[in-house]
């Protein structure tokens, strides 16, 4: 059996891309932000089902994976039973748990499918329901 002698430029030069992909990789993921780093914040509504919405109606989207609804007045509507988000790949799961046990999954969770999320803008298309709604950061 013989091995295969590799001279010391061609290590240098493989150690060297190697170093230079792991370098550039490691860049770009400080830059980008995850979907819920994105999701966190006040968002109103503009859209609804493409028609234009013109309230101070939205939702806000807590750190903690809580979410509270907005009124019109532009005020975080308090719970006193907890509404919770996640995020599983590009689908957002809302689940509201003031419902009873057994009603939970089927009256209290909504999912949506996430079409666009960005700094500014957050689309979202109902999985269950015929539903799409255009959300603006604010």
């Amino acid at each position: 059996m013989q091995f295969k002698r590799f001279s010391r430029a061609s290590l240098k030069v493989s150690f060297l891309s190697s170093l230079l992909c792991f370098l550039i990789s490691s860049c770009n993921s400080e830059d980008s932000k995850t979907y819920e780093e994105l999701l966190e914040g006040r968002w109103k509504i503009i859209q609804h089902n493409e028609e234009e919405v013109i309230t101070k109606e939205g939702i806000i989207f807590a750190p903690n994976h809580q979410y509270f609804n907005v009124d019109s007045q532009g005020k975080a509507i308090p719970r006193l039973i907890e509404k919770m988000w996640k995020i599983n790949s590009d689908t957002l799961i809302m689940i509201d748990y003031n419902w009873e046990p057994e009603f939970v999954e089927k009256n209290g969770t909504q999912e949506f499918l996430i079409e666009l999320l960005d700094e500014n803008k957050l689309h979202l298309k109902a999985l269950r329901v015929k539903e799409e709604i255009i959300y603006e950061k604010i």
